[in-house]
């Protein structure tokens, strides 16, 4: 069970940062 919540989190994390990046991308080129 807490293996399957720290695989979760992590997945969670990862798709954070590619949120995080594509947002940023989407606003630098629509934004300005």
């Amino acid at each position: 069970l807490t293996e399957d919540v720290a695989r979760k989190k992590t997945e969670y994390q990862k798709n954070l940062e590619a949120y995080k990046l594509a947002r940023s991308r989407f606003e630098e080129h629509y934004v300005k």
